[in-house]
């Protein structure tokens, strides 16, 4: 029998946590020994552990700061809805999406609502540059989807993160509340796209 590919590990495990999410329950964050058990395909501890490390470095994946203990994150949770949507695997990340001029209206306008209130906004003192850079990638995120066929960890790696950040890590909830419509109108234009 073949073993499965360290890719396929990690897209194990990306959808293993999206389907704890998807379940009725209390707990989000769930540890890697119960990760494990819910697998069942024969994954050892140690190679569990670099799968995890891997997704967290991806940014597909979130550690809870104070016990050993992990859940999926606003990326990972776009990564398994674009995939799902198209009937495809976890992830496809690395395919090509092309957006007709219509989506790339749709998803431009609150592109431009979110540089708009983060360029007005002062920024936070306790994270000196991180608008800045949030900005940037935004910029960098809307120019790809102004070009209309772009790969999708660019946009990933762009946009996509810097609304995930923006969500988590942002202090002003006008700012946040246009950062999730901004996502969530992302993902139905991809996933249309697909």
């Amino acid at each position: 029998m073949m073993q499965k590919m360290f890719v396929e590990w990690k897209e194990s495990v990306l959808l293993y946590l999206y389907e704890h999410l998807n379940t009725e329950g209390t707990r989000t964050h769930v540890a890697p020994s119960e990760i494990r058990k819910g697998l069942s395909n024969g994954i050892t501890e140690k190679y569990l552990a670099r799968v995890i490390e891997s997704l967290v470095e991806d940014g597909t994946v979130v550690r809870d700061p104070d016990y050993w203990l992990f859940t999926i994150s606003n990326n990972g949770l776009l990564e398994v809805e674009i995939a799902l949507g198209e009937g495809g695997k976890v992830p496809a990340s690395d395919r090509s999406v092309s957006l007709n001029h219509n989506q790339i209206l749709t998803i431009e306008k609150p592109i431009d609502d979110v540089l708009v209130a983060l360029t007005a906004d002062n920024g936070d003192p306790d994270s000196p540059g991180l608008r800045e850079r949030l900005i940037g990638q935004i910029k960098a995120g809307l120019e790809l989807i102004r070009a209309g066929e772009f790969r999708l960890y660019l946009l990933q790696v762009t946009l996509i993160q810097a609304l995930s950040e923006l969500i988590a890590k942002y202090k002003n909830p006008s700012i946040v509340a246009l950062a999730n419509a901004l996502l969530g109108a992302l993902v139905g234009q991809i996933v249309q796209a697909s």
